[in-house]
């Protein structure tokens, strides 16, 4: 018997040992630029198989999601096979015929080799756009930046627009809060439904065009800046019958943008004092609201700066006064609205100046340099400083200080009542009893409303019960993965029977034939949920709303 138990040790061994083999497989071998590529690794057969894959040697992909691993073990004419699967997502960093090289796998004192793959690469987005021939892919993404270069400080927008030869349902684009080397202004995803959308035609192919989301940087610092890719997330139409509950069957495609590389080039020398870090084009004006005032009483001088540009990246340069006029610092007003490139408005100075002295202020030219981006050079605005005349004498009882705005002496003398007037029965001192009459009442209906609630939560469960689980289903999308599919299914036909019966489902199986495979498929379904396709999941998730719909009629 010991004999017999060592022979079949030795051979349950041997066959692992010499059985042992990994697979690396891709699911297309030609893309664009901007599309993922999964990549699987299957190990046969090994006892201690990978959790993860060193990419080092990778160079042609990034990858960008994974590893996303499934286990299954099988019995094959009396010998035992086992599988780990380890599925990654990968993106191409050029395009060309790229590789993906060869993988060694230790196992003991012998290694496992894979074969290497290579991938056809396509055009990006733009050239894709631009170009007159050669096979161009259903759906595609452009990335539009007006120029190649830009200055330090100035303001500017990248749109991305959506091609797609075929309909799509919806669009989803990642969340990014920072562009390093930039100051994100905006980042905008146009929803499909408001978007603006033309026709334009590629290589005799009608494609649909959507502004999917536009992004307004303004540069921080010069050199070669590269722009992120952004993983965008498009739903088209799969072929299958229309459900009426769950509506038109979809397909997920993922696609990146291309990674776009932005020369920022510093600002030339010649700037001057009177440039404060203003990019753009602009216009200047200087008003006084009274030419004529009284000594020790304030004037208000308003600075406006018109135009476009990079109109929240900058300051009004220093200005001098009289000694004999007390200034404070300016209060800033912005009415700017983001335009199709770069911020659009105007800017305003409000100074507060209080004369000392009487006698005629001539106040010193407004100067205001900018950098023009119509010009490739510095501009200097000036204005003629505005005339002051102050009358009367000074006096410091009739000095007035602003804080913020003109903060004037408010005089409040005391109350007088009638000699008749009873504080007792003035129904006005009794306010705040009863304000405290109404916060106890207030108190007592939400106390008795909470109590009702725990009284009744098995009723109000119960009449939930149906709508809860229609929501939980609804959950389910074809970007899950078939485990936590399988997991949501089960949760919300058990959820309902304990809900609406305050029983478990389990205990139906006795009962209900139905309700008996329903729980038969999901334990089986749970030994290999990594093989599961979308359409079973679809299959049992129906099944078990065809016996939820069952039960809600004859309860």
């Amino acid at each position: 018997m010991n004999r017999i138990k060592i022979l079949a040790v030795f051979i349950l061994l041997f066959s692992l040992l010499f059985g042992q083999r990994v697979e690396v497989s891709v699911d297309k071998t030609s893309c664009s630029r901007q599309e993922t590529i999964l990549l699987t690794f299957v190990f046969e057969n090994f006892n201690d198989a990978p959790n993860s894959v060193n990419f080092d040697l990778m160079t042609d992909f990034t990858v960008i999601g994974g590893p996303s691993t499934s286990r299954r073990t099988s019995w094959i004419n009396g010998k035992m096979l086992s599988m780990v699967t380890l599925t990654y997502e990968i993106r191409p960093n050029d395009r060309g015929r790229l590789k993906i090289p060869s993988f060694r796998f230790k196992t003991g004192k012998n290694y496992n080799e894979t074969e290497e793959i290579k991938i056809q690469v396509t055009k990006s987005g733009d050239q894709i756009s631009k170009s007159s021939g050669g096979d161009i892919p259903d759906i595609f993404i452009e990335t539009v930046i007006p120029r190649d270069s830009y200055y330090q400080g100035e303001t500017f927008t990248v749109y991305y627009r959506l091609y797609s030869s075929v309909d799509v349902l919806q669009y989803q684009m990642q969340n990014i809060n920072s562009v390093e080397g930039f100051i994100l202004d905006s980042y905008k995803v146009h929803e499909k439904h408001r978007t603006r959308v033309v026709l334009k035609t590629l290589n005799g192919v009608k494609y649909k065009v959507y502004d999917a989301a536009s992004i307004t940087l303004t540069s921080t610092k010069i050199g070669d800046k590269k722009l992120p890719p952004i993983e965008l997330a498009v739903s088209i139409p799969k072929a299958g019958r229309y459900d009426p509950f769950w509506g038109t069957p979809k397909i997920t495609k993922k696609l990146f943008t291309d990674s776009k590389t932005i020369h920022i080039q510093n600002l030339p020398p010649g700037g001057g004092p009177d440039f404060s870090g203003a990019v753009g084009d602009f216009f200047l004006a200087v008003s006084l609201d009274s030419s004529r005032v009284e000594v020790n009483q304030p004037v208000s001088m308003k600075i406006e700066v018109t135009g476009h540009g990079n109109m929240k990246h900058f300051t009004f340069p220093d200005l001098k006064f009289e000694n004999n006029l007390e200034v404070f610092e300016p209060k800033t007003k912005n009415t700017v609205s983001l335009g199709s490139q770069d911020y659009s408005g105007k800017k305003i100075w409000e100074y507060i100046i209080i004369p000392g002295l009487s006698g005629r202020y001539i106040l010193n030219d407004i100067h205001f340099t900018f950098f023009s981006t119509s010009s490739e050079s510095y501009k200097t605005l000036t204005a003629e400083g505005p005339v002051l005349d102050v009358e009367g004498e000074k006096s410091q009882n009739d000095r007035i200080i602003p804080d913020k705005d003109i903060r004037y002496i408010n005089v409040r003398e005391n109350s007088l009542y009638k000699a008749e007037y009873h504080a007792v029965t003035d129904i006005r001192n009794y306010k705040f009893f009863f304000l405290a009459l109404i916060l106890a009442a207030v108190y007592l209906l939400v106390g008795i409303y909470s109590r009702y609630l725990k009284v009744n939560i098995n009723a109000i469960r119960k009449r939930h019960a149906f709508i809860n689980s229609i929501q939980s289903l609804k959950k389910i999308n074809p970007a899950m993965h078939p485990s936590e599919i399988l997991k949501i299914i089960e949760e919300s036909f058990n959820n309902y029977t304990k809900d609406k019966f305050n029983r478990s489902a389990l205990s139906y199986r006795q009962e209900d034939c139905s309700i008996n495979d329903i729980f038969m498929t999901i334990e089986t379904y749970k030994y290999a949920p990594g093989i599961l396709s979308y359409e079973q999941l679809m299959n049992l998730k129906k099944d078990v709303l065809d016996i939820i719909d069952k039960m809600e009629r004859t309860s």
